[in-house]
């Protein structure tokens, strides 16, 4: 079966040639590569010395290319672009800061069966975790952790949605396109359509490609718009509703801020849980709420929810011209009464 491989980027040239040159030294190749540029002021790349030594080997290994200057939409605008592109049997979408092992595409194309509609492997940071006990890629509770993200003995597992990078067949569904530019929760919809058709999704755990983030640059580097995100998660919502699936109602609290914040919610807990029910904690000090309540890193939280300034109270405590207490103004912006 043919593969391209597909990259979306923006305003990373300093982290793309390594993604790129992951692709050029897999031991199975793909047959070509698109490279979609929507960074602000783009280059040429083929006049930067990094670029031509990869475009050289790209040459050498027959795996033939071409650089799109994207529309500056949003990578979902791209992933489809990529599908009316090329026609290949299989698209292998990469990340622009995602190193992968030299066998992922091999590992991954050894999934591939009629009725498997996409394959991912592991997305491990250089410092990963051993995955947690509640991992699970399941469609009704997404605040479960991702298990892509985290260390596991070889295995190969069904799943319901797939994140990041993978591999899969083209033409079975159509990216959502009315997603902001930020493009929340495009692998989440994308994929899940795919399972919804009737093929299975599959993680292959011996398959790892790495995930070097960068500080800066980025296809969801919105930072200034957070209602993106927001915009985002609405549309997601109601296509949950669309599928029919319900999801338990989860209240998401990010605590980026210091002790004593986390000490005021810990004592607001019982009047939140009566309001929302269930919820989720990102902290920075989880000794504090120990036990009591579900809690996420603050890197996941960016991971689920995009820019986190909009959950700042003290973000809030400004926009309110705010002049009270700050257990007061925790207490207004949860709406507490």
């Amino acid at each position: 079966m043919t593969v391209t491989c597909e990259v979306s980027t923006r305003d990373r040239y300093d982290v793309l040639s390594q993604a790129l040159l992951s692709v050029a030294l897999q031991t199975v190749k793909p047959n070509d590569i698109i490279i979609f540029d929507d960074t602000d002021n783009p280059r040429d790349l083929r006049e930067l010395p990094a670029y031509q030594s990869v475009f050289h080997l790209f040459n050498y290994h027959g795996i033939g290319w071409q650089v799109v200057y994207g529309r500056k939409l949003g990578q979902h605008w791209n992933h489809q672009w990529a599908q009316e592109l090329t026609s290949s049997d299989l698209i292998w979408r990469v990340d622009d800061d995602e190193i992968a092992a030299p066998d992922v595409l091999g590992r991954l194309l050894g999934n591939v069966r009629d009725n498997v509609g996409a394959v991912a492997g592991l997305v491990l940071p250089p410092a990963p975790l051993p995955v947690p006990p509640d991992a699970a890629n399941v469609i009704t509770d997404l605040n479960r952790p991702n298990i892509q993200w985290f260390t596991q003995p070889p295995a190969v597992m069904e799943v319901e949605h797939l994140h990041s990078t993978f591999l899969y067949r083209r033409g079975l569904v159509d990216y959502e396109r009315s997603l902001s530019p930020a493009a929340h929760r495009e692998e989440t919809l994308f994929t899940h359509e795919i399972y919804r058709k009737g093929y299975k999704l599959l993680i292959d755990t011996s398959a790892i490609t790495w995930h070097f983030p960068s500080p800066q640059g980025g296809i969801r580097s919105h930072v200034h718009h957070p209602e993106y995100w927001e915009n985002d998660e609405k549309i997601f919502n109601a296509k949950l509703q669309e599928w029919g699936v319900n999801c338990e109602p989860t209240k998401t609290i990010v605590l980026d801020c210091g002790r004593g914040d986390h000490i005021i919610v810990k004592s607001l807990l019982p009047r939140l849980k009566e309001k929302y029910g269930k919820l989720v904690i990102a902290t920075c000090y989880p000794d504090i709420f120990d036990g009591e309540v579900e809690q996420i890193s603050i890197s996941e939280a960016q991971k689920r929810l995009g820019p986190l300034d909009r959950f700042s109270i003290y973000r809030w405590c400004i926009e309110h011209n705010w002049t009270g207490n700050l257990v007061n103004a925790h207490e207004k912006m949860y709406e507490l009464g």
